[in-house]
């Protein structure tokens, strides 16, 4: 264990309390994570604000110039209401991919015959590159939500 883990977890073993419950050590856990990854996304802005203020340039806009447009992007219904349908389309697809793979797993774990018969397919998913079969579902779909769902969904698996 790290020295803080020891540090927290000796008065609780002292005053007859045992271990530190799991959810305590993941919400330590969790707090700290999340306090470096918006420290990483911060400095970053601010190397990024930098940089395009050294540079100067037209092709690199400043951090604050991105933040403002997408303020005013967010501020557009159209914008939000197809935000909101890609949002459904990424979560419908996830869900039908852990579903899907979650029956033709256990189904395989559990039953030879199922092992058999899904594990070329599961082979071919795990060998071919996702981004591959993304121009096919286009191609066979058209421009729909079917397409989008097929991709996320093979992406997904």
């Amino acid at each position: 264990m790290t020295e803080t883990a020891t540090r927290s977890a000796a008065p609780m073993a002292a005053a007859g309390g045992g271990r530190r419950r799991w959810t305590e050590a993941l919400g330590e856990f969790m707090r700290a994570d999340v306090l470096a990854t918006i420290a990483g996304l911060v400095v970053a802005a601010a190397l990024w604000q930098i940089i395009a203020l050294a540079a100067d340039a037209t092709w690199l806009p400043t951090f604050d110039t991105i933040a403002r447009r997408v303020a005013d992007l967010l501020e557009q219904a159209d914008f939000r209401s197809q935000l909101v349908h890609s949002v459904a389309s990424m979560l419908t697809g996830y869900a039908l991919a852990v579903v899907v793979g979650l029956v033709v797993g256990t189904a395989m774990g559990v039953s030879r015959l199922a092992r058999y018969a899904f594990s070329i397919y599961v082979d071919i998913l795990l060998f071919i590159p996702p981004v591959v079969g993304t121009p096919i579902f286009f191609s066979i779909f058209g421009l729909s939500n079917s397409a989008v769902l097929a991709v996320i969904f093979i992406f997904v698996a």
